[in-house]
């Protein structure tokens, strides 16, 4: 029960945090217009609609085919989720258990006891998302 749990925590992250969502805007592994995995996207992809992590499945089941950047984007999305998933692991066993997994249904019930999870948790997640910001930051404009 416990690895099945990790899983799901690890999928319904995906969804929690913003490194898989893709886009022009939330583009996947680096800022706006370069993220590392931007051309795979593009490439291997095509037509998959970004949001609930399945730009990010897509990229895994395509993961051998993907470029060196891309595959160094996601081994790093997948140690961060694997922090993330061991901390809240708890969470999701004591507030949604009973949450069928898919479409980020995990995800959304740890938003809906944010205020009620663990310490281990909340700071996980909090990592999680300012890493990510940092990965994320537009660069200053000159004109």
């Amino acid at each position: 029960m416990a690895s099945m749990t990790k899983s799901l925590v690890g999928l319904a992250l995906v969804a929690l945090s913003t490194t898989a969502s893709g886009g022009p805007n939330k583009p996947i592994g680096g800022t706006a217009g370069q993220g590392a995995c931007n051309d795979d996207i593009e490439r291997l992809c095509k037509g998959v609609e970004p949001g609930k992590g399945l730009l990010w499945q897509c990229l895994k089941s395509h993961q051998a085919d993907v470029s060196k950047p891309c595959a160094k984007s996601i081994q790093q999305m997948q140690a961060q989720l694997k922090k993330v998933s061991t901390a809240c692991e708890p969470d999701v066993e004591k507030f949604c258990w009973s949450v069928p997994a898919g479409r980020g249904a995990i995800a959304q019930c740890l938003k809906k006891h944010q205020a009620d999870l663990s310490a281990d948790c909340k700071t996980a997640v909090a990592h999680a998302k300012k890493t990510k910001a940092k990965e994320t930051k537009q660069p200053m404009q000159t004109e």
